[in-house]
């Protein structure tokens, strides 16, 4: 079941791929966080423990190795203004802060910082007000690196998630202002398919020409 109240709902896929977390859902009278099996369509789990509805739920875009177990990790956030953070596989509370804002939390975001290892957590209410939580290094655990996400892809989806380099080639020839520019002269076809046009009178004296396919191919400078 679904509460009617909200009406910002974010929900979000995991870094793997295997299911999406969804806001806006109910276990009797509760509000929940489900979700839903890739493939599937079927509810695996449901993060709970929100009073109200719950209105967000992002994960890291990244999976992360925590003694030698590929973990993904989880924010949720609901209009009792809670903020919960979860890992999957097992599914386990990693931290809850109640009354985080005056009013609820309307969005979330991660970012990763590649250079320094740090993660950031941006979280936003209705009101307007905004704030983050950085992580410190492997304080959550040791995200995969992009190659490493990109070979767990392939292995897992059996697909290649190598960004092909292709060569972009320009029609236009280049030059370094000292070179000429070729003009083309019209095509004197279009002059003479435009003679031949053919042209009437409606019954109010308006003008009706009749429309003609004109070629306008012209052959590229030698």
């Amino acid at each position: 079941g679904c509460a009617e109240s909200t009406s910002f709902l974010r929900l979000d896929w995991s870094p793997d791929g295997t299911m999406f977390t969804t806001a806006h859902a109910k276990n009797n009278t509760f509000p929940v966080a489900a979700c839903v099996i890739r493939g599937a369509s079927t509810v695996d789990a449901e993060f709970v423990g929100h009073r109200r509805e719950v209105t967000c739920a992002r994960f890291l875009q990244r999976i992360l190795l925590i003694n030698g177990r590929r973990r993904c990790l989880l924010a949720i956030g609901s209009k009792d203004r809670t903020l919960s953070l979860w890992l999957t596989s097992p599914r386990q509370p990693l931290c809850v802060v109640n009354d985080f804002f005056a009013s609820g939390i309307l969005d979330m975001s991660w970012c990763l910082n590649d250079d320094n290892g740090l993660i950031t957590l941006g979280i936003c209410s209705p009101d307007g007000a905004c704030a983050f939580i950085i992580f410190n290094k492997d304080e959550l655990g040791t995200p995969l690196t992009r190659p490493e996400m990109a070979k767990f892809y392939s292995d897992m989806y059996k697909v290649n998630m190598s960004i092909p380099t292709k060569a972009i080639t320009n029609g236009t020839p280049m030059t370094n202002g000292n070179g000429h520019s070729h003009h083309v002269p019209p095509s004197t076809t279009v002059k003479a398919t435009l003679a031949n046009q053919t042209e009437r009178r409606l019954g109010d004296g308006r003008r009706c020409i009749k429309p003609l396919c004109i070629d306008t191919h012209t052959a590229a400078p030698p």
